[in-house]
């Protein structure tokens, strides 16, 4: 594996986190969106649970709890700009 990873250049270690927080209210986002975020590379990530049980009507079955239907959605800051921008996908 290690000879595998030289010839690709792919560090074998993860790089330290060097990057600087966040340039958001995260206190702020947590409470209104109901749920703590996460800083990840500069993007504030929520994971929001559905709250209603997933069926397939076609089969009849329901989406076992372990499959975890969510709302992603990503903030980030846009440099000085008012407003940062989102993306959401469910």
């Amino acid at each position: 594996m290690h000879a595998a990873f030289a010839l690709t250049g792919m560090p074998l270690t993860e790089p330290a986190e060097t990057a600087a927080p966040v340039a958001l209210d995260t206190a702020a986002l947590d409470r209104i969106i109901g749920v703590n975020g996460e800083d990840e590379h500069g993007v504030y990530t929520f994971h929001v649970p559905v709250a209603q049980h997933i069926t397939d009507t076609r089969a009849h079955l329901a989406l076992p709890p372990m499959m975890e239907a969510s709302t992603s959605l990503m903030l980030q800051p846009l440099g000085g700009a008012e407003r940062p921008s989102t993306a959401m996908s469910r």
